[in-house]
């Protein structure tokens, strides 16, 4: 008896989709055909995918279907009649499916676990329906042809009948029967399944069901395009993993210019590999597109996922915990992206590093063994990562100069030898809203990969901080860093506001050097117990407009006195800089007195009226402060009555330019 494929959305008894939903198909009355000795199963489980659409193949007749799902007064059953015709090879469950509620009586069930026992008392007689286990069905396969459309059972799955079928290929004439398994081509759960797993990659089918059962992995397997991998089992690599060769290094499935993929729900393990080689990794990807990960588990001792060169891709709510062999981090993070990754969401994960793992996410255009290219388009979001080393989240472009990132309301943890936050080469991006808490070094780091940007690095270009809460940066008590820290020429135009610093261990709350410029710091909540100065702008440029501080500016001497000196407090509003001073002098004699002093934020004068201001001594003398547009500086005049120092206290203003 033929088949039927059932494909089409399948919606609840409300008319909602149901993606990613469990679905128990039992047969109405447990035997197929009047008089017939095959077996079908009590039960067998299927879901739909993650648009609410199942694919499975039904003999004809009447079938009930069930789904749990949990409701407001907590767990609840549909139950649904599926009537499969006999005349059509496919059909739209939408137009056989009875969406009125169609529980199961008890008279029933017991009538199909009676005809269950029947058959199987039947089969177990004649030796044709049921085997216990696999390999006893392959041994009557090889001396046996199976019936068409006859289901057989042997070693928990199901097969059914198919004339010339050749995707198992030691059970040729048999496909399987309900959704695709990986026992269907010899898996065996706690035994070495490397062939047989890579068999089911290989038979063309878009779904692949992981049961529940460890599967060993010895070698890389190779996956395959327009394929969806899931279950709640486990894929796990035996200690001697071979390696792949070059660009695949240590892997349980590497995916080569693979696209349209999703791996969903599964565990990857592999704690016990002792043989390590470089570029080690539960699932590598190379130069692939369109592909999902998502609610997969992963006990690592390399980068969970590892991505070289893929675009339009999903990382998505996976846990990741690092365990190893001897307690060593084998990679350079656990979500692990370069040269090219591009149009990429990670978000949801949680990673645990075990203050071992070096870093959470990595997204980096610099090579390996490939050409340099940039990373680009990636939001990075709403992820848990805790307990790494290195670096928490690094969007590192190197010489590939990464462009265009959203890195937002993340939480990072407990990093112990680094950074929190780190981007370098990058053009175009916003760090919002994350916290980071317990950090070694700096919270947030923007910078140029080198001091003397070249080979393409450029710097942080045009990116904003705003909103994030920092609380324990500095938890190594490293001189001279700040909670939030610019740095080495190149970091350029990028705007940091409203961010809420704390702690005990930070020397500065935000601090810019190595020349960076043309920078605006606003307005941001910073305390700290150990904290020199809240901004600390030992950059050498003076183009970076920090919204409020303190100045120690250079004071030259131009006319009729000596030993200038000046300290300003300034704050900037849109183009105006505002402050007051004050500053010292020795005059070498009764008369004017000229000197000039540098601006906290640079300007191009073109106008000695472009700055104005006053001041004035407890002896009522008088001065004036005007711009100096040759050398863009603050010119200060005041007339001496006589030789000695003299000090003033002063108001100014002045336009940038």
């Amino acid at each position: 008896m033929a088949t039927c494929n059932v494909t089409g959305v399948f919606r609840d008894r409300r008319g909602n989709l149901w993606p990613n939903q469990e679905l128990i198909i039992r047969n109405a009355s447990g035997i197929i055909g009047a008089g017939s000795a095959a077996l079908v199963p009590a039960s067998f489980a299927t879901s739909t995918d993650e648009n609410g659409e199942v694919d499975f193949d039904l003999e004809p007749g009447s079938y009930q279907i069930s789904a749990e799902w949990s409701g407001p007064w907590g767990a609840e059953s549909d139950r649904f009649a599926l009537s499969v015709p006999s005349d059509q090879a496919s059909i739209d469950i939408a137009n056989y499916i009875d969406q009125q509620d169609a529980p199961l009586t008890p008279a029933l069930v017991a009538e199909a676990v009676a005809a269950k026992d029947e058959a199987v008392s039947a089969a177990a007689t004649v030796g044709t329906n049921y085997w216990p286990t696999r390999a006893e069905f392959v041994t009557w396969r090889a001396s046996n042809t199976p019936e068409h459309g006859r289901v057989y059972t042997a070693g928990g799955v199901q097969y059914v009948g198919s004339t010339g079928a050749t995707e198992i290929a030691d059970l040729g004439g048999l496909m399987p029967f309900g959704q695709a398994d990986l026992r269907h081509w010899g898996a065996v759960a706690g035994g070495e399944s490397t062939a047989a797993i890579q068999a089911a990659l290989n038979s063309g089918r878009r779904r692949i069901y992981v049961p529940d059962g460890t599967f060993l992995v010895s070698s890389p397997l190779s996956g395959a395009s327009n394929i969806e991998i899931y279950g709640p089992g486990t894929l796990k690599a035996t200690a001697a993993l071979a390696t792949g060769g070059s660009g695949v290094g240590q892997t349980i499935i590497d995916f080569n210019g693979k696209s349209d993929f999703t791996i969903r729900g599964v565990h990857f393990d592999m704690s016990g590999v002792s043989s390590i080689v470089a570029s080690h990794s539960c699932l590598n990807f190379r130069g692939c597109a369109g592909h999902v990960v998502q609610g997969c588990r992963f006990t690592h001792s390399g980068a969970a996922v590892r991505s070289i060169g893929s675009e339009r891709y999903k990382i998505l709510d996976n846990l990741c915990m690092f365990a190893s062999f001897d307690g060593a981090f084998y990679g350079d993070a656990v979500i692990d992206n370069w040269d090219g990754a591009t149009v990429g969401v990670i978000s949801r994960n949680i990673i645990i590093g075990g203050g071992v793992a070096e870093a959470g996410i990595i997204v980096t255009g610099q090579a390996d063994t490939y050409t340099p290219s940039g990373c680009s388009r990636h939001v990075i979001t709403s992820n848990l990562i805790s307990g790494v080393s290195d670096v928490g989240i690094n969007y590192h472009g190197r010489n590939g100069v990464n462009d265009d990132l959203v890195i937002s309301d993340n939480l990072v943890e407990n990093v112990t030898a680094f950074h929190g936050i780190m981007v370098s080469d990058c053009r175009n991006g916003s760090v919002t809203g994350n916290t980071l808490k317990n950090i070694a070094q700096v919270g947030i780091y923007l910078l140029s990969e080198t001091a003397s940007p070249s080979n393409g690095s450029t710097g942080a270009i045009d990116i904003s901080v705003v909103g994030n809460a920092i609380s324990g940066a500095n938890q190594s008590d490293t001189a001279n860093i700040g909670a939030i820290t610019l740095e080495f020429a190149g970091t350029t135009r990028c705007l940091v506001a409203v961010n809420v610093i704390s702690g005990d261990h930070h020397i500065y709350g935000i601090k810019l050097a190595g020349g960076v410029g043309g920078n605006t710091i606003g307005e941001n909540q910073i305390s700290g117990a150990a904290m020199t100065a809240r901004v600390q702008d030992n950059s050498g440029t003076r183009t970076n407009r920090i919204a409020s501080g303190e100045y120690a500016a250079t004071a030259t001497a131009v006319a009729n006195c000596s030993s200038p000196s000046c300290v300003i407090q300034y704050s900037v509003n849109g183009d105006v800089v505002t402050g007051s001073f004050y500053t010292q002098i020795t005059a070498s004699a009764a008369g004017l007195c000229t000197w000039r002093v540098s601006l906290p934020v640079l300007s191009n004068f073109t106008s000695n009226t472009d700055a104005r201001g006053v001041g004035a001594n407890e002896y009522s003398n008088q001065m004036i402060v005007r711009a100096d547009t040759t050398n863009d500086e603050l010119e200060m005049r005041a007339n001496a009555l006589g030789a000695g120092m003299i000090i003033f206290y002063g108001t100014f203003s002045y336009s940038l330019k």
